[in-house]
């Protein structure tokens, strides 16, 4: 497949307020980027597509949203606003039925909203405890950053072989 072989004319514009790196370039407000230098650059990352499947593609997956607008040529709107569904939506829709979130804001450390009280263990507390005490809060801990941390943590320090390979062990079971 030729890259020189595609023939869309056409032009993606920024109509956002802010400027943006997208597609290895920055674009300015109201900047434009030819279909044909977006082609040339996620040619493999499309999966080869060309033409009108190219650019439907190039919606949905590296411009969504309204910031973007797709033209045939200055005047002319590359889609029309019927077609505008097949992109990302704009806004979430609505869930129809029964809600599933009282809309009620919580802090994250509230105790009411925390499930367990595995975030309390931090890694310092795992290393710093005899071995036994060690495997307990090792087994209680189900952060996987928590347990990352000490692990490094325990390779830095001597006469941790056992926490090592405690944490090693525990990290396979939380993957």
């Amino acid at each position: 497949m030729a890259d020189t072989e595609f023939d869309v004319t056409g032009f993606v514009r920024n109509e956002g307020e802010r400027s943006l790196f997208k597609v290895q370039r920055m674009l300015v407000p109201g900047g434009k980027l030819l279909f044909s230098d977006a082609h040339l650059s996620l040619v493999k990352k499309s999966g080869g597509l060309a033409g009108e499947e190219f650019i439907v593609w190039l919606r949905e997956n590296v411009f969504p949203g309204p910031d973007w607008g797709f033209y045939k040529d200055e005047d002319k709107p590359y889609f029309n606003k019927s077609t505008k569904k097949d992109a990302a939506p704009e806004t979430p829709l609505p869930v129809k039925g029964k809600k599933t979130a009282s809309g009620k804001v919580m802090k994250r450390d509230d105790p009411s909203t925390r499930q367990d009280k595995t975030n309390k263990i931090t890694p310092v507390q795992i290393i710093e405890a005899d071995a036994e005490s060690a495997r307990k809060l090792i087994e209680q801990c189900r952060d996987k950053t928590t347990l990352k941390k000490a692990l490094n943590l325990s390779q830095n320090i001597a006469h941790r072989g056992e926490h090592m390979r405690l944490l090693m062990r525990r990290l396979e079971q939380v993957y």
